[in-house]
C-alpha cells in the first residue's frame, strides 16, 4: 500500500530544489516508494467468507484497514473464490469494526472504565509545538507511529499531528500554487513549526481526549464520532500521559467477547 507519508518522506530526502522534486515526481515509479513507512509495508486481505474473528487479527496489531475482494459470480451461482479474479475490492476499516462493536458488545464490557480495562497506561512521546514539522514526521516514521500529541511549553496538550493531516493539507492547498501540491507541501514542511502547520489547517478539530474514569464505550464512541484512531488520556492539567487507540479498544473488546463465549456467555 502506498501511504502519503511514503511519498513525503521520499520527497524530503531529495536535494533541496523544487525543480528537481518536480521532475522526480514525473519520473519516479510508484513501486519504488512503497514501504518507506511502516503502514506502507503490507496490505492485508480477507475473503468475504472468512470468519470475522479471524479477519480481525491484523487489526489487533495496528492494521487500520482490510481489503475485501469481490469475486465475479460463476454460472452455478457461487462465488469463485478459489480461481476467480476479483472484480473489485471493498475496504473494511477499524472505524467500521468499532461501529459494529458498539452495537453488539456486552454492555458490561463497554461500561468498564479504561483504567479498569488496563488501557491508556503506556507512556506517550509528545512533540513540542515549536518543533519543525519535518523533523517530527521523520521521527514518527522511524518509530512507526501515525500520530503524536503536541504540547506547549507548559506540557499542556494543544493538538495532534497525524499522517492524515498531510492529506488534508494537500486537498486544501492544491490549487494555490504553480508547483505540484506535493512539492509545495514538502517545501513548507522543511521550515514550518508544528503549531503553525496545524493552525494553517482549515477546520482542524481540537485534539480528542479522555480521562481514566471514562468508559470503554465512551472512548470507542469518541473515535467513531470524531473520526480519529486514538484518544489521548490527559490529567486534570491537560497534560497527556497515555493514549487509547482503536487497536487497543478492538483488541480488548474482542478478547472480552472470546472469554464470555468460552464461559457460555453472549457474543
Amino acid at each position: 500500500m502506498l501511504s502519503i507519508l511514503d511519498i513525503v518522506l521520499y520527497m524530503m530526502n531529495l536535494p533541496v530544489s523544487n525543480s528537481h522534486r518536480q521532475d522526480t515526481l514525473s519520473s519516479i515509479k510508484t513501486a519504488s516508494l512503497i514501504g518507506r513507512s511502516d503502514e506502507g509495508r503490507s496490505m492485508w486481505v480477507a475473503l468475504p467468507t472468512d470468519p470475522l474473528m479471524e479477519s480481525l487479527e491484523p487489526m489487533f496489531k495496528g492494521v487500520h484497514r482490510l481489503l475485501i475482494p469481490k469475486f465475479d459470480i460463476g454460472e452455478a451461482g457461487t462465488e469463485e473464490t478459489k480461481h476467480g479474479v476479483p472484480s473489485l475490492y471493498r475496504v473494511v476499516t477499524q472505524t467500521d469494526v468499532a461501529r459494529f462493536l458498539l452495537r453488539v458488545c456486552d454492555p458490561a464490557a463497554l461500561s468498564r472504565t479504561i483504567r479498569d480495562a488496563g488501557l491508556g497506561v503506556a507512556p506517550v512521546a509528545a512533540c513540542s509545538d515549536l518543533a519543525t514539522t519535518r523533523d517530527v514526521l521523520a521521527d514518527m516514521a522511524a518509530h512507526a507511529t501515525s500520530a503524536v500529541p503536541v504540547i506547549d511549553s507548559k506540557g499542556t496538550l494543544v493538538g495532534t499531528l497525524s499522517v492524515a493531516d498531510l492529506g488534508w493539507k494537500l486537498a486544501e492547498d492544491g490549487e494555490e500554487t504553480d508547483l505540484h501540491p506535493l512539492v509545495s507541501l514538502v517545501e513548507e514542511l522543511e521550515t514550518i513549526s508544528v503549531a503553525d502547520f496545524l493552525a494553517n489547517l482549515k477546520g482542524r478539530a481540537a485534539a480528542v481526549t479522555c480521562r481514566p474514569h471514562d468508559s470503554v464505550g465512551e472512548v470507542l464512541r469518541l473515535c467513531v464520532v470524531q473520526r480519529v484512531h486514538r484518544v489521548w488520556v490527559c490529567d486534570e492539567a491537560g497534560a497527556p500521559f497515555g493514549v487509547v487507540s482503536l487497536t487497543d479498544l478492538i483488541r480488548h473488546l474482542v478478547e472480552r467477547e472470546r472469554e464470555a463465549t468460552l464461559e457460555g456467555g453472549q457474543l
